[in-house]
């Protein structure tokens, strides 16, 4: 039945619409769109298909789900539900949830505008659905509810309105005073349109508003508390006032909630529900003579509107109701007779025809009230400071509440925010998934804090705190109490501030326990546990360390020794494993040996899938990975082999184990996780001519594979399909085979018809994937027509910048061409904060002369949303610097708030950062900038990172006494001050490391030991407290050399050969910064110390090894295993090795995958950095096909000789990442032509398809022109050829 229902609803469907992905790729046209919509919603079949899949069992309604869900959203947001009844929505909200849950779609649109009770309807399915939202539609719906609540109980907008004082409100190509058309994808209302009225008649007919605290007029002196539910649109119209009076409209600033005054009491609140309940009984009892007065009333309203239109309406015979509702006629009153007007004298006839025409009155104000709500119409701009966030939004918007602007905290009133605060409803807004920006949980945490008089009374509700925990970092005391209700909230919180009092709450725990090993402490500890010792962990029966395991879960993060003690207390010196044992040990499989994981036994190979397996894998490292694969492949042929194990390990497959699997169809590829190197070589195998969309689509992962050659080689038939199934796995996309498809795409529209672009619609813009649409040619850019500005502007907000290289001159053209859409050929100083808004990503592209030409009002906005940006041009660094100074003003003299909102701007100015002067909240508001940047590179934050430590060592006392050395006595680490810094640890000076006691580095050794950058003058001090803690290196065993780590790297050549390190450690330190000399050390102790030779490797050896393989001879590198070798390879590209050992790897590869020019990408890619060992010969031999699956990090070390080999057809096809990877002394050895070879490389271009651009600057009207950089470029030749005229 569920099948012929499912047959019957696709038949009622356009072909065109059930033949693709309603994911992404919806109907085409807006006429197509509301075509099936229509047919779908006046399918009865979906109704009933919807009510069955809720009956019927999972798997049989699996697939009809996904067809109904796409089907369902749109319904619920194009139509807004207003003809179902409230169980068809209810079902149609379900049958949509998997939509949003599974297959978010890229761009979502949510209803214009939604009746309250529906609207929390749909906050409730949106909140279930959070975690699987990416964040800008999080965003997106955050804004949605802000906006809808503005509208529903405050009767303003935050939309720009035609009175902003912007003509950016209308379409370009729409005349001034025209309605301009329609967005693209927003149905038409289906609503009657109403008659303009004057203004005096509109401020009559406006009735009561709303007051500040949301309460709703429902007559005089009667309020609807903001969370009673308003009726619906099919229900009665409101009640009518008993004495039909109006009361006196409140202002606007009392209405916005600027004032505390007008709020009900609780009392008040009560007696007006009680009063409404009263006369809603009156009501009741009144229906049936309400029902005929209605009837009547919209007869003489028909009547009214032909008089209007001139036309005389028909004669009526006389109404039985009439009498009723007070309307009388004088025809009507001479057919009564004279008894009738005995009875009734004139004045009364007169009192009841007045009585009637002013409940009509009534009547229809309240309808259009109504309807004025429901069709969006509020044009009225809400106040700055609209105390909006009342409790039912608060509710309302649960985990959306993590997505809010600092400024929307402020705008919760106290009692409601406390009130919420207490209500069961707090918590989960504020739950581990949901996440939180620092600022905004700190700001949150202090607004909740304000409920309480004191701290200590705060202490008691800590409880409630969920992610807000990880900011509430200083309580007045700690207790066992407060640690018990704080420690399980703090399991996802990473800042050092947390985890410095993390280490104080389970201190205080365990201190207070009498039985430390007792499984009620396990329990209470939770994360915390990751804070104790190995010796206190081994304490605990292994029965209770499984469970607390199996509780905590893949992500909790042990140190090497901690998971290595666990491993050997829960492995109980088993040297064999199944893999339901492995599976228990969970996080704690970091510290299982690898000769263990080469013995684990998969009786089961249905074990291999389990979801707890991969959570492992995904923990291991690549050696103990590697070994789990050789233990597999001992037991599984290869094409099982792949087929079975897990995604995270069947990346460390290697390609040679890969070729023997023998994979012939795309099917056995679809839905995996495969690496570069593998996804080249499944694409050459198997692809081969088949360059059809369908087959691109089952690549998956695999698609990263897919060269430049085969993409330009699809036919242009299949183009426009292919840009399409090349862009639903942007992850796996690279910039060059992105570059690559839009070139392809945009090359084949022109085919079609020249000046594709200059003509070109909304329908046909909107059909370009956005990921291509960003790689038009700034000329194309510029040339597009003033109509498609509604859907450019809709796909730049949608857009990934960052897939986009960086010195791409698309990046400019597209925010000129925005600015011009928004500005529509004005003055940009008239634009709003919300159309500047409507830029998205390329906010980020603004050059300072265009901000300057803002309003100071959006100049704030504009740069506020700039600090949000992961990356600005470097052209624009150094005078963005100025334009915030001279706008803010120094920033040493900046308030906490501006340092928050604006702090991700300074750090393009290392100077600036240096230069701020302290203040008592600068540390805490630069350790939240830390945390926020986390994504900026590194050299970047070196300054930042500097300046906490300066602020962090600094002493809080009026004076400081200074030793004779030079070394304030406030500035020797301590314990706590090495905890707090973490990596800023490394810009401690010798002199200072020199007066740490010897205590303080035996305590806080692994923190110290996690430093890489250390230099050897800051090693030789650490090596001496080393020494004196622990004694000669002779006299240290492994677990003491893990705890020290890089600190090892100060120890001698010739304690380096003495170290006792095992196989599993040494990929751990293979992080540090080894010299060559150290490499070669540490390889000779390692088999001295393991009594092995070169020979004796195998490629789970070769792995682990890691770095230290670059401690080999040329005369050892020789004598390596080539089978081993061969497995090993793919696994150990990331090595960075002295070029003479490169060369020598190089070697090896040569015999093995023959000469350099034969390589094919999936060989290039496989090899790594191993590739920067191939001489300039042989490099000018590659083809250039495979130079784009050349490694990023084996860029930089091809010597600079050797670089300028390359040919100009080479340089061009690096792609964008391998060419800004080239460095300056490589630079420096091209010529011209390569030098612009390389530049278009690195901008993602071609000869020929990059039109000039200049930057938006403009003077004068404020409208995109040549900027001052352009002018400047412009004269110069001017300027020399008028100074050679003067010189003659």
């Amino acid at each position: 039945m569920l099948r012929s229902t499912f047959t019957n609803v696709l038949s009622s469907l356009s072909p065109a619409d059930t033949s693709k992905d309603s994911d992404s790729r919806v109907p085409s046209h807006e006429s197509d769109k509301m075509d099936m919509t229509n047919k779908m919603w006046n399918c009865t079949n979906l109704r009933c298909m919807i009510k069955l899949m809720r009956n019927s069992p999972e798997a049989s309604a699996c697939y009809m789900e996904a067809f109904v869900a796409p089907l369902s959203w749109k319904t619920l947001t194009m139509a807004d539900g207003d003809n179902m009844g409230e169980e068809d929505y209810d079902g149609f909200l379900r049958a949509a949830k998997p939509l949003l849950q599974n297959m978010p779609p890229t761009k979502m649109d949510l209803p214009s505008s939604i009746q309250r009770p529906r609207m929390a309807k749909m906050m409730n399915m949106l909140k279930e659905v959070f975690a699987s939202l990416p964040d800008d539609k999080r965003l997106q719906i955050k804004n949605w509810v802000k906006e809808q609540v503005s509208q529903h109980y405050f009767n303003c907008t935050r939309k720009p309105t035609s009175s902003s004082g912007s003509t950016a409100a209308q379409t370009p190509s729409t005349p001034k005073g025209q309605k301009p058309p329609r967005p693209a994808g927003k149905p038409q209302l289906q609503h009657p349109v109403k008659p303009e009225k004057d203004k005096g008649e509109r401020e009559e007919e406006r009735g009561p508003e709303k007051d500040r605290e949301g309460e709703e007029e429902v007559g005089e002196g009667k309020k609807r508390p903001m969370n009673d539910k308003k009726p619906s649109k099919v229900k009665p119209p409101k009640r009518r006032n008993k004495r039909g009076g109006e009361e006196e409209e409140r202002s606007r600033s009392e209405e916005a909630g600027e004032t505390g005054e007008g709020e009900m009491s609780r009392e008040e609140r009560q007696q007006n529900n009680l009063d409404a309940v009263a006369e809603g009984d009156k009501d009741k009892k009144d229906g049936d003579g309400q029902g005929k007065e209605r009837e009547g009333n919209e007869e003489r309203e028909k009547e009214r509107d032909e008089r209007g239109s001139g036309r005389q309406p028909p004669k009526r015979k006389p109404h039985k109701g009439r009498e009723a509702s007070g309307e009388w006629s004088d025809k009507d009153s001479e057919e009564k007779g004279r008894d009738r007007r005995e009875k009734v004298s004139d004045e009364e006839v007169r009192e009841q025809r007045e009585s009637g025409e002013e409940k009509e009155k009534e009547r229809k104000k309240g309808m259009d009230d109504r309807q004025g709500k429901d069709d969006n119409m509020v044009t009225r701009p809400c106040p700055p400071k609209l105390m909006w966030l009342k409790m039912e939004a608060l509710k309302m918007m649960g985990p959306y509440l993590s997505r809010l602007d600092l400024e929307d905290v402020q705008s919760s009133p106290k009692k409601e925010l406390c009130e919420f605060f207490q209500s069961p409803d707090f918590k989960p807004s504020f739950s581990g998934e949901a996440g939180i920006d620092a600022f905004l949980g700190k700001k949150f945490l202090q607004r909740v804090q304000e409920c309480f008089l004191d701290k200590k009374n705060f202490i008691q509700h800590v409880d409630r705190l969920g992610t807000l925990a990880c900011f509430y970092d200083d309580p007045p005391t700690i207790s066992a109490t407060l640690s018990k209700q704080l420690l399980p909230q703090l399991g996802g919180c990473n800042n050092p501030r947390i985890t410095k009092l993390k280490r104080r709450l389970v201190k205080t725990l365990m201190s207070s326990s009498k039985d430390a090993s007792s499984p009620e402490l396990l329990r209470e500890l939770g994360t915390g546990v990751t804070m104790l010792s190995p010796n206190q962990l081994s304490k605990f029966p292994v029965s209770d360390l499984k469970k607390a395991l199996a509780t905590l879960g893949p992500k909790v993060k042990w140190r090497l020794n901690q998971a290595r003690r666990l491993a050997a207390k829960l492995l109980e010196g088993k040297k064999e494993l199944s893999a339901e044992e492995l599976m228990s040990l969970a996080s704690a499989v970091r510290g299982v040996p690898t000769s263990v994981l080469k013995k684990v036994k998969a009786q089961k190979l249905g074990v291999l899938g389990k979801e707890g397996l991969k959570n492992i894998i995904r923990q291991m490292n690549k050696g103990q990975r590697k070994a789990f694969l050789q233990g597999l492949r001992g037991r599984m042929k290869a094409s099982e082999l792949v087929q079975k194990v897990p995604g995270p390990l069947l990346s460390s497959l290697s390609v040679d184990t890969l070729a023997k699997a023998n994979l012939t169809s795309l099917d056995q590829v679809e839905g995996k996780e495969w690496n570069r190197a593998q996804a080249a070589f499944l694409v050459a195998k198997l692809m081969k001519k088949k360059n059809r969309p369908d087959e691109i689509r089952k690549l998956g992962s695999a698609i990263q594979g897919m060269a430049c050659k085969m993409i330009e080689k699809v036919a242009d038939n299949d183009t426009m399909e292919m840009a399409q199934a090349i862009t639903e796995t942007p992850r796996w996309l690279s910039k060059a085979q992105a570059g690559c498809a839009a070139r392809k795409l945009f090359a084949t529209l022109e085919k079609e018809k020249p000046n594709y672009f200059q003509t070109i619609t909304s329908d046909k813009l909107n059909g370009i994937p956005t990921l291509l649409l960003i790689r038009l040619p700034p000329m194309k850019v510029k040339d597009l027509p003033d109509s498609v500005c509604p859907a450019f502007l809709d796909k730049m907000n949608e857009a990934n910048m960052s897939s986009l290289p960086r010195r791409s001159p698309s990046r400019p053209a597209l925010a000129q061409r925005a600015l011009r859409c928004l500005a529509n050929g004005t003055d940009i100083s008239g634009l709003s904060d919300e159309e500047v808004s409507r830029l998205g990503p390329l906010v980020c592209e603004l050059s300072p002369s265009q901000l300057r030409l803002l309003a100071p009002g959006t100049l704030n906005f504009t740069l506020k949303a700039m600090a949000s940006c992961r990356q600005i041009p470097p052209r624009h660094r150094v005078p963005l610097i100025q334009l915030l100074k001279q706008t803010y003003g120094d920033p040493s003299d900046w308030s906490a708030e501006t340092m928050q909102s604006l702090g991700p701007l300074l750090i393009l100015d290392a100077a600036t950062i240096r230069a701020l002067r302290y203040k008592s909240w600068l540390k805490e508001v630069l350790s939240y900038l830390l945390e926020k940047l986390s994504y900026a590179p590194a050299s970047d934050l070196l300054a930042l990172r500097k300046k906490l430590f300066l602020l962090s060592i600094k002493s809080s006392g009026a004076r400081r006494k200074r030793e004779a050395d030079g070394v304030q006595q406030d500035q020797v680490p301590t314990v706590e001050k090495i905890e707090d810094l973490g990596e800023a640890n490394v810009y401690w000076t010798p002199a200072q490391l020199d007066k740490m006691t010897v205590e303080t580095f035996a305590t806080a050794v692994e923190t110290l030991g996690d430093i890489r950058d250390y230099s050897s003058e800051q090693l030789a001090e650490l090596q001496k407290k080393a020494t004196e803690a622990w004694g000669p290196v002779p006299l240290m065993n492994e677990s003491l050399v893990m705890q020290l780590g890089c600190v090892c790297q100060g120890f001698s050549a010739a304690d380096l050969e003495k170290l006792p390190i095992s196989l599993d450690t040494l990929e751990e330190i293979g992080r540090c910064g080894w010299n060559e000399s150290q490499m070669v050390a540490v390889w000779k102790g390692f088999v001295k110390h393991n009594n092995m030779t070169a020979q004796d490797l195998g490629a789970v050896e070769i792995v682990a090894l890691n770095q230290f393989i670059c401690g080999l001879s040329s005369q050892e590198i020789k004598q390596l295993n080539m089978d081993a070798f061969k497995e090993a390879v793919g696994s150990m590209g990331e090595v960075q090795c002295p070029l003479s050992v490169t060369k020598q790897l190089k070697a090896l590869a040569v015999s093995e995958f023959g000469k350099p020019s034969t390589w094919t990408e999936a060989n290039v890619s496989t090899l790594g950095n191993i590739m920067a060992g191939l001489d300039a010969t042989e490099l000018v031999s590659l083809d250039p096909s495979v130079l784009p699956f050349l490694s990023q990090t084996s860029i930089p070390l091809i010597p600079a000789n050797n670089f300028a080999a390359l040919s100009v057809s080479q340089l061009e096809a690096l792609g964008p990442d391998n060419a800004a990877a080239v460095t300056a002394v490589q630079r420096a050895t091209l010529g011209k032509v390569k030098l612009a070879a390389l530049d278009r490389a690195e901008a993602g271009s071609r000869t020929g398809d990059t039109g000039s651009t200049g930057e938006q600057g403009g003077q004068g009207s404020g409208a995109p022109s040549l900027s001052v950089e352009g002018i400047a470029a412009f004269m110069k030749p001017l300027l020399f050829l008028f100074l050679g005229f003067l010189l003659l």
